[in-house]
Protein backbone atom coordinates (compact mmCIF):
# COMPACT_ATOMS: atom_id res chain seq x y z
CA UNK A 1 0.00 0.00 0.00
CA UNK A 2 2.93 2.33 0.46
CA UNK A 3 3.89 4.68 -2.35
CA UNK A 4 6.98 3.69 -4.31
CA UNK A 5 8.42 7.05 -3.20
CA UNK A 6 8.61 5.81 0.41
CA UNK A 7 11.52 4.19 2.21
CA UNK A 8 11.63 2.71 5.73
CA UNK A 9 14.52 3.52 8.06
CA UNK A 10 15.19 2.14 11.54
CA UNK A 11 15.14 4.82 14.21
CA UNK A 12 18.47 5.66 15.78
CA UNK A 13 19.08 3.97 19.16
CA UNK A 14 15.90 1.86 19.06
CA UNK A 15 15.37 -0.67 16.23
CA UNK A 16 11.82 -1.38 17.44
CA UNK A 17 10.80 1.98 15.98
CA UNK A 18 10.84 2.93 12.33
CA UNK A 19 10.61 5.99 10.12
CA UNK A 20 8.43 5.90 7.02
CA UNK A 21 9.79 8.64 4.77
CA UNK A 22 8.65 9.97 1.39
CA UNK A 23 11.92 11.00 -0.26
CA UNK A 24 10.20 13.30 -2.77
CA UNK A 25 7.88 15.22 -0.44
CA UNK A 26 10.10 14.83 2.67
CA UNK A 27 7.13 13.93 4.81
CA UNK A 28 7.27 11.14 7.34
CA UNK A 29 5.78 9.23 10.23
CA UNK A 30 7.33 7.41 13.17
CA UNK A 31 5.84 3.95 13.75
CA UNK A 32 6.42 0.86 15.84
CA UNK A 33 7.48 -2.31 14.06
CA UNK A 34 3.94 -3.72 13.91
CA UNK A 35 3.11 -1.12 11.24
CA UNK A 36 4.60 -3.33 8.54
CA UNK A 37 2.25 -6.17 9.41
CA UNK A 38 -0.68 -3.74 9.40
CA UNK A 39 0.31 -2.44 5.97
CA UNK A 40 0.37 -5.98 4.63
CA UNK A 41 -2.78 -7.24 6.40
CA UNK A 42 -5.33 -5.27 8.45
CA UNK A 43 -5.53 -6.45 12.09
CA UNK A 44 -8.15 -9.06 12.87
CA UNK A 45 -9.50 -7.16 15.89
CA UNK A 46 -11.01 -3.69 15.67
CA UNK A 47 -9.70 -3.03 19.16
CA UNK A 48 -6.03 -3.37 18.17
CA UNK A 49 -4.00 -0.17 18.37
CA UNK A 50 -0.68 0.95 16.91
CA UNK A 51 1.79 3.56 18.17
CA UNK A 52 2.66 6.40 15.79
CA UNK A 53 4.66 9.59 16.22
CA UNK A 54 4.45 12.83 14.25
CA UNK A 55 8.19 13.34 13.78
CA UNK A 56 8.26 15.67 10.78
CA UNK A 57 9.42 19.25 11.14
CA UNK A 58 10.58 21.99 8.79
CA UNK A 59 14.23 21.72 9.77
CA UNK A 60 15.38 24.35 7.28
CA UNK A 61 13.80 27.10 9.35
CA UNK A 62 17.20 27.03 11.11
CA UNK A 63 18.94 27.85 7.83
CA UNK A 64 19.55 26.76 4.27
CA UNK A 65 22.54 24.75 5.50
CA UNK A 66 20.55 23.01 8.24
CA UNK A 67 19.66 19.32 7.96
CA UNK A 68 17.24 19.16 5.00
CA UNK A 69 15.96 15.69 5.92
CA UNK A 70 13.03 17.02 7.97
CA UNK A 71 12.49 14.31 10.56
CA UNK A 72 13.40 13.91 14.22
CA UNK A 73 16.19 11.38 14.23
CA UNK A 74 16.21 9.74 17.66
CA UNK A 75 13.28 8.26 19.58
CA UNK A 76 14.02 10.48 22.58
CA UNK A 77 13.19 13.47 20.34
CA UNK A 78 9.89 11.99 19.20
CA UNK A 79 7.76 12.87 22.22
CA UNK A 80 4.68 10.96 23.28
CA UNK A 81 3.14 8.55 20.76
CA UNK A 82 -0.47 8.34 19.68
CA UNK A 83 -2.40 5.10 20.02
CA UNK A 84 -4.38 4.74 16.81
CA UNK A 85 -6.72 2.27 15.19
CA UNK A 86 -6.02 0.72 11.82
CA UNK A 87 -8.19 3.28 10.00
CA UNK A 88 -6.55 6.19 11.84
CA UNK A 89 -3.13 4.79 10.93
CA UNK A 90 -4.06 4.61 7.25
CA UNK A 91 -5.39 8.18 7.33
CA UNK A 92 -2.16 9.38 8.98
CA UNK A 93 -0.17 7.68 6.21
CA UNK A 94 -2.32 9.41 3.59
CA UNK A 95 -1.87 12.79 5.29
CA UNK A 96 1.91 12.40 5.22
CA UNK A 97 1.78 11.19 1.59
CA UNK A 98 3.06 7.74 2.44
CA UNK A 99 -0.02 6.11 0.97
CA UNK A 100 -1.19 7.67 -2.30
CA UNK A 101 -4.82 6.89 -3.26
CA UNK A 102 -4.60 8.77 -6.58
CA UNK A 103 -1.18 8.65 -8.24
CA UNK A 104 -2.06 11.08 -11.05
CA UNK A 105 -3.34 13.79 -8.69
CA UNK A 106 -0.31 13.29 -6.46
CA UNK A 107 2.13 13.74 -9.35
CA UNK A 108 0.36 16.92 -10.47
CA UNK A 109 1.27 18.52 -7.15
CA UNK A 110 4.97 18.51 -8.05
CA UNK A 111 5.11 22.00 -9.45
CA UNK A 112 5.78 25.51 -8.16
CA UNK A 113 3.43 27.24 -5.76
CA UNK A 114 1.39 30.12 -7.13
CA UNK A 115 1.57 31.97 -3.79
CA UNK A 116 2.71 31.34 -0.19
CA UNK A 117 -0.81 30.12 0.71
CA UNK A 118 -0.96 27.66 -2.18
CA UNK A 119 -1.39 24.27 -0.51
CA UNK A 120 -2.20 22.37 -3.70
CA UNK A 121 1.37 22.32 -4.98
CA UNK A 122 4.56 21.31 -3.23
CA UNK A 123 6.74 23.99 -4.81
CA UNK A 124 10.54 24.00 -4.94
CA UNK A 125 12.78 24.90 -2.01
CA UNK A 126 12.45 28.65 -2.72
CA UNK A 127 8.67 28.32 -2.51
CA UNK A 128 8.70 26.12 0.59
CA UNK A 129 11.09 28.18 2.68
CA UNK A 130 9.36 31.42 1.64
CA UNK A 131 5.92 30.09 2.56
CA UNK A 132 7.19 28.70 5.87
CA UNK A 133 8.87 31.96 6.85
CA UNK A 134 5.93 34.14 5.93
CA UNK A 135 3.03 31.94 7.04
CA UNK A 136 4.46 30.03 10.01
CA UNK A 137 7.34 32.06 11.42
CA UNK A 138 6.01 35.49 10.43
CA UNK A 139 9.56 36.40 9.38
CA UNK A 140 10.85 38.37 6.44
CA UNK A 141 13.06 36.13 4.25
CA UNK A 142 15.76 38.80 3.78
CA UNK A 143 16.15 39.29 7.55
CA UNK A 144 16.05 35.56 8.21
CA UNK A 145 18.80 34.98 5.65
CA UNK A 146 21.17 37.26 7.55
CA UNK A 147 20.50 35.50 10.86
CA UNK A 148 21.09 32.01 9.47
CA UNK A 149 24.47 32.98 8.00
CA UNK A 150 25.89 35.72 10.22
CA UNK A 151 26.40 36.31 13.92
CA UNK A 152 23.94 38.56 15.75
CA UNK A 153 25.99 41.73 15.16
CA UNK A 154 26.57 40.79 11.48
CA UNK A 155 30.33 41.07 11.97
CA UNK A 156 31.22 37.42 11.33
CA UNK A 157 30.07 34.22 9.64
CA UNK A 158 28.46 31.78 12.08
CA UNK A 159 30.89 28.99 12.96
CA UNK A 160 28.16 26.56 14.06
CA UNK A 161 26.99 25.65 10.56
CA UNK A 162 28.44 24.86 7.16
CA UNK A 163 28.71 28.49 6.07
CA UNK A 164 31.50 28.82 8.58
CA UNK A 165 32.87 25.28 8.50
CA UNK A 166 33.09 25.06 4.70
CA UNK A 167 32.71 28.38 2.88
CA UNK A 168 34.56 30.72 5.21
CA UNK A 169 37.35 28.25 5.99
CA UNK A 170 37.94 27.82 2.27
CA UNK A 171 37.70 31.49 1.29
CA UNK A 172 39.99 32.72 4.06
CA UNK A 173 42.68 30.48 2.63
CA UNK A 174 41.82 30.81 -1.06
CA UNK A 175 41.24 34.54 -1.59
CA UNK A 176 44.56 35.87 -0.21
CA UNK A 177 46.43 33.41 -2.43
CA UNK A 178 44.30 34.04 -5.52
CA UNK A 179 43.88 37.82 -5.56
CA UNK A 180 46.70 40.16 -6.52
CA UNK A 181 47.57 43.12 -4.31
CA UNK A 182 45.91 46.27 -5.66
CA UNK A 183 43.49 44.31 -7.87
CA UNK A 184 40.15 45.77 -8.92
CA UNK A 185 37.36 43.41 -7.83
CA UNK A 186 33.63 43.38 -8.55
CA UNK A 187 31.74 41.55 -5.78
CA UNK A 188 28.47 40.64 -7.48
CA UNK A 189 25.56 39.96 -5.13
CA UNK A 190 27.70 41.18 -2.25
CA UNK A 191 24.90 41.17 0.34
CA UNK A 192 26.08 43.05 3.44
CA UNK A 193 29.64 43.20 2.07
CA UNK A 194 31.32 40.70 4.37
CA UNK A 195 33.65 39.25 1.73
CA UNK A 196 34.03 42.64 0.07
CA UNK A 197 35.61 43.82 3.31
CA UNK A 198 37.77 40.71 3.52
CA UNK A 199 39.09 41.25 -0.02
CA UNK A 200 39.76 44.90 0.80
CA UNK A 201 41.82 43.71 3.77
CA UNK A 202 43.97 41.81 1.26
CA UNK A 203 44.77 45.08 -0.51
CA UNK A 204 42.10 44.97 -3.23
CA UNK A 205 39.78 47.75 -4.39
CA UNK A 206 36.28 46.31 -4.25
CA UNK A 207 32.98 47.43 -5.75
CA UNK A 208 30.12 45.53 -4.14
CA UNK A 209 26.72 45.56 -5.83
CA UNK A 210 23.46 43.95 -4.78
CA UNK A 211 19.78 44.49 -5.65
CA UNK A 212 18.76 44.59 -1.96
CA UNK A 213 18.90 48.16 -0.69
CA UNK A 214 18.74 47.08 2.96
CA UNK A 215 21.80 44.88 2.54
CA UNK A 216 23.70 47.67 0.80
CA UNK A 217 22.80 50.07 3.62
CA UNK A 218 24.41 47.65 6.08
CA UNK A 219 27.40 47.17 3.77
CA UNK A 220 27.97 50.93 3.62
CA UNK A 221 27.84 51.23 7.41
CA UNK A 222 30.33 48.41 7.88
CA UNK A 223 32.46 49.10 4.80
CA UNK A 224 36.24 49.21 5.19
CA UNK A 225 38.61 51.49 3.26
CA UNK A 226 38.95 50.18 -0.26
CA UNK A 227 35.28 49.26 -0.62
CA UNK A 228 32.39 50.97 -2.38
CA UNK A 229 28.81 49.71 -2.48
CA UNK A 230 25.91 50.34 -4.84
CA UNK A 231 22.36 49.09 -5.34
CA UNK A 232 21.95 47.66 -8.83
CA UNK A 233 19.14 45.58 -10.35
CA UNK A 234 21.59 42.92 -11.48
CA UNK A 235 20.63 41.05 -14.64
CA UNK A 236 18.20 43.68 -15.89
CA UNK A 237 18.84 45.80 -19.02
CA UNK A 238 21.07 48.79 -18.27
CA UNK A 239 21.78 47.77 -14.66
CA UNK A 240 25.55 47.68 -15.14
CA UNK A 241 25.91 50.14 -18.02
CA UNK A 242 27.86 52.55 -15.78
CA UNK A 243 30.67 50.03 -15.30
CA UNK A 244 33.66 50.93 -17.43
CA UNK A 245 34.90 48.47 -20.03
CA UNK A 246 37.89 46.31 -19.03
CA UNK A 247 37.94 47.73 -15.48
CA UNK A 248 38.08 44.64 -13.23
CA UNK A 249 40.75 42.05 -12.63
CA UNK A 250 38.28 39.76 -10.87
CA UNK A 251 34.55 39.23 -10.57
CA UNK A 252 33.62 37.36 -7.39
CA UNK A 253 30.19 35.72 -7.21
CA UNK A 254 28.99 33.63 -4.29
CA UNK A 255 25.61 31.86 -3.95
CA UNK A 256 24.08 34.19 -6.54
CA UNK A 257 24.05 32.72 -10.04
CA UNK A 258 21.61 29.95 -9.09
CA UNK A 259 18.85 32.57 -8.94
CA UNK A 260 19.37 33.31 -12.64
CA UNK A 261 18.56 29.70 -13.54
CA UNK A 262 15.70 29.15 -11.06
CA UNK A 263 14.34 32.52 -9.86
CA UNK A 264 12.94 32.90 -6.35
CA UNK A 265 9.51 33.79 -7.70
CA UNK A 266 7.59 33.78 -10.97
CA UNK A 267 7.67 37.57 -10.98
CA UNK A 268 11.46 37.76 -10.64
CA UNK A 269 13.25 36.79 -13.85
CA UNK A 270 16.72 38.34 -14.14
CA UNK A 271 18.45 37.62 -17.43
CA UNK A 272 21.67 35.63 -17.20
CA UNK A 273 22.70 36.51 -20.77
CA UNK A 274 22.50 40.22 -19.95
CA UNK A 275 24.50 39.70 -16.76
CA UNK A 276 27.24 37.65 -18.42
CA UNK A 277 27.54 40.17 -21.23
CA UNK A 278 28.03 42.95 -18.67
CA UNK A 279 30.60 40.92 -16.75
CA UNK A 280 32.52 39.98 -19.89
CA UNK A 281 32.66 43.62 -20.92
CA UNK A 282 33.75 44.75 -17.47
CA UNK A 283 36.56 42.22 -17.02
CA UNK A 284 40.04 42.97 -18.27
CA UNK A 285 41.44 40.52 -20.83
CA UNK A 286 42.80 37.62 -18.81
CA UNK A 287 40.60 38.57 -15.86
CA UNK A 288 38.89 35.90 -13.76
CA UNK A 289 35.26 35.23 -12.96
CA UNK A 290 35.31 33.35 -9.62
CA UNK A 291 32.08 31.55 -8.84
CA UNK A 292 31.08 29.60 -5.73
CA UNK A 293 27.65 28.01 -6.06
CA UNK A 294 25.72 25.27 -4.26
CA UNK A 295 26.63 21.83 -5.56
CA UNK A 296 24.32 20.83 -8.44
CA UNK A 297 23.69 17.34 -7.04
CA UNK A 298 24.13 17.29 -3.27
CA UNK A 299 22.85 20.69 -2.12
CA UNK A 300 19.55 20.12 -0.23
CA UNK A 301 19.91 16.33 -0.53
CA UNK A 302 18.73 14.42 2.59
CA UNK A 303 21.41 13.67 5.18
CA UNK A 304 20.81 9.97 5.72
CA UNK A 305 22.94 7.40 7.51
CA UNK A 306 25.16 8.28 10.46
CA UNK A 307 28.37 10.24 10.92
CA UNK A 308 30.66 7.36 9.94
CA UNK A 309 28.64 6.16 6.94
CA UNK A 310 26.53 9.00 5.51
CA UNK A 311 24.45 8.41 2.42
CA UNK A 312 21.81 10.25 0.48
CA UNK A 313 19.10 9.61 -2.09
CA UNK A 314 19.09 11.72 -5.25
CA UNK A 315 15.52 12.15 -6.48
CA UNK A 316 15.97 14.51 -9.44
CA UNK A 317 18.54 15.74 -11.91
CA UNK A 318 17.27 17.09 -15.20
CA UNK A 319 13.79 18.10 -14.04
CA UNK A 320 14.26 20.33 -11.00
CA UNK A 321 11.06 20.11 -8.97
CA UNK A 322 12.53 20.68 -5.51
CA UNK A 323 16.12 21.79 -5.93
CA UNK A 324 17.01 25.34 -6.91
CA UNK A 325 20.35 24.89 -8.67
CA UNK A 326 21.11 24.10 -12.32
CA UNK A 327 22.95 20.99 -13.40
CA UNK A 328 26.71 21.19 -13.91
CA UNK A 329 26.22 21.08 -17.68
CA UNK A 330 23.59 23.84 -17.66
CA UNK A 331 25.71 26.09 -15.47
CA UNK A 332 29.04 25.54 -17.21
CA UNK A 333 27.66 25.78 -20.74
CA UNK A 334 25.89 29.05 -19.94
CA UNK A 335 29.15 30.65 -18.76
CA UNK A 336 31.11 29.26 -21.69
CA UNK A 337 28.46 30.56 -24.07
CA UNK A 338 29.13 34.01 -22.58
CA UNK A 339 32.64 33.84 -24.03
CA UNK A 340 34.57 32.70 -20.95
CA UNK A 341 37.05 29.85 -20.67
CA UNK A 342 36.84 27.30 -17.85
CA UNK A 343 40.08 27.22 -15.85
CA UNK A 344 39.34 25.33 -12.65
CA UNK A 345 36.69 23.27 -10.82
CA UNK A 346 37.05 22.47 -7.13
CA UNK A 347 34.61 20.93 -4.66
CA UNK A 348 34.62 22.42 -1.16
CA UNK A 349 34.88 20.25 1.96
CA UNK A 350 34.90 20.96 5.70
CA UNK A 351 37.59 20.28 8.28
CA UNK A 352 37.80 16.48 8.29
CA UNK A 353 38.53 16.40 12.04
CA UNK A 354 34.95 17.40 12.85
CA UNK A 355 32.48 14.57 13.45
CA UNK A 356 29.15 16.40 13.52
CA UNK A 357 26.49 15.08 11.17
CA UNK A 358 26.58 18.11 8.89
CA UNK A 359 30.35 18.06 8.49
CA UNK A 360 30.41 14.28 8.09
CA UNK A 361 27.88 14.52 5.27
CA UNK A 362 29.58 17.51 3.61
CA UNK A 363 32.96 15.77 3.82
CA UNK A 364 31.57 12.96 1.64
CA UNK A 365 29.05 14.90 -0.47
CA UNK A 366 30.28 18.45 -1.22
CA UNK A 367 27.68 21.20 -0.86
CA UNK A 368 29.55 23.91 -2.81
CA UNK A 369 31.66 24.00 -5.95
CA UNK A 370 34.22 26.62 -6.99
CA UNK A 371 34.66 27.38 -10.68
CA UNK A 372 37.11 29.82 -12.22
CA UNK A 373 36.41 31.22 -15.67
CA UNK A 374 38.78 33.50 -17.57
CA UNK A 375 38.13 36.18 -20.15
CA UNK A 376 40.48 35.30 -23.05
CA UNK A 377 43.45 37.56 -23.71
CA UNK A 378 42.88 39.99 -26.54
Amino acid sequence: MLSLDVIALPAEEDPRHWILYNVFTRTCLGVDSRAFAWLATPPSSEGDVLLIWNIGWFSNEEGTMADPTRFRRTVREWGEPKQVSYQAFIEACKKELLIIPDEATYRQRFTRKHSPVDGRHFGNFHDQIGAHLLMRMRAQPSSWWLKQKFTEDLSAIRSDNLYGQVQERFLRNYLPRRLNQGAEVLDLGCGIGFYSNFMAEQGCHVLGIDPNKDYIAIAKRQGLPGTHFEVRDIGKPGALDQLSDHSFDYVFIQDTLLFYFIPISHNDSPDLAILLSDLYRGLKPGGLLISIEPHPTYYLAPWLGNESTPFTIVTEHRQRRFSTVPTTAEFTNAILHGGFELKCIKDLYPDTSLSTRDCAFANEFPLWTLMEFAKPQA
